[in-house]
């Protein structure tokens, strides 16, 4: 393949996420939720600690990780019954707790920029 599609290929990421999800799809998912800033900064902490996908870690780099997911979560729990005062909470953490998921898509965008470079698209 010489010339790669290189439009296609920025039409495709631009329009899509990795998972094939539409980025305004995924718009209207955070701005329905609306998180705040604490909720929105413990869900980037559990991307951080969030290993799914990654094979080739040593236990004690596993179990570190699972430490801090458990305290993240611990931590969420403390926001919403004490600091909000809220006794129902677990609809709303259920729903931060898929933005992990909904937008966990480092392997998946290394294999579409691996395809990409295959077939030459950014030559």
């Amino acid at each position: 393949c010489p010339h790669g599609d290189i439009d296609g290929a920025i039409k495709y990421m631009s329009t899509r996420n990795v998972q094939g999800i539409g980025i305004a799809t995924c718009r209207e998912i955070v701005a329905r939720l609306d998180p705040s800033h604490d909720e929105f900064l413990l869900v980037i902490a559990l991307f951080f600690w969030t290993l799914d996908g990654i094979t080739d870690c040593e236990q004690e780099v596993i179990d570190l990780a699972s430490w801090h997911r458990d305290l993240i979560h611990k931590e969420m729990h403390t926001h919403y019954r004490d600091e909000l005062g809220m006794d129902d909470y677990a609809s709303r953490m259920g729903e931060l707790l898929s933005y992990v998921t909904l937008f966990d898509v480092s392997e998946h965008v290394k294999q579409h920029y691996e395809m990409f470079r295959l077939f030459g698209v950014f030559k």
